[in-house]
């Protein structure tokens, strides 16, 4: 029963720790190539060093409070134990090793070999680890690991509460219920299997499931993706934003839209013209499937039919998805992708209502509508970035109009109006709602919005109403606020007069034109009209006599009549 302590500046090679025997490794120490057996222990703290040590049957290392080893070998019976402060690099565990990481500890590149283990507890974390064929990673509660590789017979396990941040498996990766799997990828021969009432759960990475993989189930969080790429997924509970891609040969068992605590926003992406047989529920508005490649078709439709099957229909073809029976949907709706796919949705899709600079930089930005709200693509010069107003809607009574700044700010507002004469104004700040009103006045059913513009010369834009038989109408605007009414005179949209008694009619009674704003004049048209008309007669047959000359001569009386022929 040997005591060896190891010192700053002092070194210790090829030590032979027996039952009893132990070496302390302090700040400034090294210890190489020691051998602990059975009964013999090495520890190494306070910034000490020990590197290339074997530890066999019954002998233990243990690396705490700043200490570090580094390329040791555990053996059948050894054991090697990293806790607070302590580090430990390369370390290889054989058949029957153990290497344990406890609070505080870490460990960076291990190969867990057939038979050995590494287990990482509450506060520990590992990188980097291979686990072998026969080796074993336990992540328990609290326990951290990241970017390991879990090899043809291979196995990790997840327990509750222990997280893996990145894994590539060719193996097996197995999780318990309220394990944590954020960025996974399962290789041929791979597979994923969650306990009882566990998941992946993908969060915030991206999980590949190749072709010959497989895993049970998988929580799509927000912001990550898993791509089935050829392997098998028996179920998916996609979260708001999180994605699911379907590859060529992928195969799904159930896809269900999670949305009772996270919100809609979750994507089913299918890469290929096959559509699943899987069932679809929990689809709610905000919710998307993208057929990526079934080029959209603006004539296309979307049709759920008996048994709740969705049949899709572009181009000709029809494509059909099964949705879970015992869930009420609304109308579907298609649209063109990002990359010329066919989205479908519970949404209307966005149409374009005018162009304005809703946020004063000088650039015309863009506003659309759905659904009654409204959505600005703001620019930013080289990219548009859309924004949805928050927390505005509009009624199915109303439509957005235009834009227009109706408070002089500088910043485009927007009008909205209604069947039954009514209007209102947002007055928007980018893409946010500032305020809100609708006029006091109500043209009636009979009138609609016809433009936006100053008419006032107050800086200040104003209404242009035009009811069905012509007449117009000015509200003079104040923001929201109706503060004047012009009749102007005329009727711009009035019943076209017919026939040369008319319109000699109206040129005598008010001096000029059928609207009374003065004489038409002949235009550089009227000219090339004219002469075209000439060409005509001088190429007719004039073997038809004096009715032929009759006709040219009444036709020249009633173009000189009409301006026309001057």
């Amino acid at each position: 029963m040997t005591a060896y302590i190891v010192s700053s500046g002092q070194v210790s090679s090829g030590l032979v720790l027996n039952a009893g025997d132990t070496e302390t490794v302090l700040s400034g120490g090294i210890a190489f190539a020691t051998t602990v057996n059975n009964g013999g222990s090495l520890i190494v703290s306070s910034a000490g060093r020990a590197q290339v040590t074997t530890i066999n049957a019954g002998g233990s290392e243990i690396v705490t409070t700043g200490g570090r080893a580094t390329s040791d070998t555990i053996n059948n019976g050894g054991s090697l134990i990293v806790s607070s402060g302590g580090t430990a690099l390369s370390e290889t565990i054989n058949n029957g090793g153990l290497l344990t990481v406890s609070s505080g500890g870490g460990v960076i590149e291990a190969n867990v070999n057939a038979g050995g283990v590494e287990v990482v507890s509450s506060g520990g974390s590992v990188s980097l680890t291979q686990i072998n064929s026969g080796g074993s990673l336990v992540v328990s509660a609290g326990g951290r690991a990241g970017t390991d590789y879990v090899n043809a017979g291979g196995v990790e396990r997840v327990l509750s509460g222990g997280r893996e941040l990145i894994v590539q498996v060719q193996g097996l990766l197995a999780v318990s219920a309220g394990g944590f799997v954020s960025d996974m990828t399962i290789y041929s021969g791979g597979a994923g299997y969650a306990g009882s009432g566990g998941h992946f759960f993908v969060s915030g990475g991206t999980a590949t499931i190749s072709a010959g993989g497989f895993v049970s189930s998988a929580d799509i969080d927000a912001g990550s993706t898993v791509v089935l790429s050829g392997g098998g997924l028996d179920l998916a509970f996609i979260e708001r934003s999180g994605t699911l891609d379907l590859q060529t040969g992928a195969i799904i068992g159930g896809v269900t839209f999670r949305n009772d605590f996270t919100g809609a926003g979750g994507l089913l992406r299918i890469e290929g013209a096959a559509m699943p047989s899987a069932t679809i529920s929990g689809f709610v508005a905000g919710d998307r499937i993208d057929l990526a490649n079934i080029p959209f078709d603006p004539h296309g439709s979307a049709v759920m039919t008996p048994g709740d099957v969705l049949q899709v229909s572009e181009g000709g073809q029809t494509y059909s998805l099964n949705f879970y029976q015992a869930q009420s949907y609304g109308p579907f709706y298609l649209a063109p992708d990002s990359h010329g796919g066919t989205l479908i949705t519970n949404i209307q899709p966005l149409r374009f209502v005018a162009p304005g600079d809703l946020d004063r930089d000088h650039r015309a930005d863009l506003l659309f509508t759905s659904a009654g709200q409204a959505v600005a693509w703001l620019n930013g010069g080289n990219a548009f970035v859309q924004n949805t107003v928050p927390n505005a809607s509009m009624g199915s009574e109303w439509s957005a109009y235009g834009t227009g700044d109706f408070n002089a700010d500088g910043k485009a507002d927007i009008l909205w109006t209604n069947g039954s004469g009514q209007a209102a104004v947002w007055q928007m700040s980018g893409a946010s709602l500032t305020g809100f009103g609708i006029p006091a006045g109500q043209m009636g059913g009979e009138w609609h919005v016809a433009g936006i513009g100053d008419f006032s010369g107050d800086g200040k834009a104003d209404i242009f109403w035009v009811s069905n038989n012509g007449d117009p109408t000015i509200w003079q605007m104040s923001g929201p606020q109706l503060i004047g009414l012009t009749q102007p005179a005329g009727r711009p949209y009035g019943q076209r007069m017919v026939g040369r008694r008319h319109r000699r009619f109206h040129r005598r009674r008010h001096g000029g034109s059928a609207l009374g704003v003065g004489r038409r004049r002949r235009s550089l048209v009227d000219d090339e009209r004219w002469a075209a008309r000439r060409v005509q007669r001088q190429s007719r047959p004039y073997g038809i006599g004096v009715a032929c000359r009759r006709r040219g001569r009444h036709q020249r009386r009633r173009h000189r009549r009409s301006g026309l022929g001057r």
